[in-house]
């Protein structure tokens, strides 16, 4: 695994590379790994050293329930459009749900999840397939936008 000043540089540049440059952080402050919350320092530092003018805030998931993931979505609707989920791959399958109910599926916001391996602990890709044949929800059209663009 990188380091994470590797690991937020990467992050950056390609957060640039699309001019993404009002960025909401989700991080999930209870993951079994500390390398969510110490990326996301990481980032927010790297930002403000860095010469393109990011603008980075962060909402702090403190409790794994939809009421939570639904205030963080609020939170990063009124201030940008590029949401970093900083978060293990179940909770982004959460969260990418309930913005699916929500409406987040029109293509003006976009989702970066960052995985540092497939392991247990930090997601592995079988955490997003599950809901590939769910047919009620809005959830398999983003899913399908996302392997497209993979």
């Amino acid at each position: 695994m990188g380091t994470y000043t590797s690991f937020a540089s990467v992050i950056l540049q390609v957060l640039a590379s699309f001019s993404w440059l009002h960025v909401t952080i989700i991080l999930e402050t209870k993951a079994v790994s500390p390398f969510y919350k110490e990326l996301a320092l990481q980032l927010m530092e790297s930002s403000r050293q860095s010469s393109k003018a990011f603008r980075l805030e962060s909402y702090s998931l403190d409790a794994a329930t939809d009421q939570t993931f639904v205030s963080a979505l609020r939170f990063a609707q009124k201030r940008s459009r590029v949401l970093l989920l900083v978060t293990t791959g179940k909770t982004a399958a959460r969260i990418l749900k309930l913005a699916a109910r929500d409406g987040f599926t029109n293509g003006e916001y976009v989702f970066v999840n960052i995985q540092p391996s497939q392991q247990v602990d930090y997601g592995t890709i079988d955490d997003f397939r599950n809901d590939l044949n769910d047919t009620v929800s809005a959830c398999p059209q983003l899913y399908r936008k996302l392997y497209a663009s993979i």
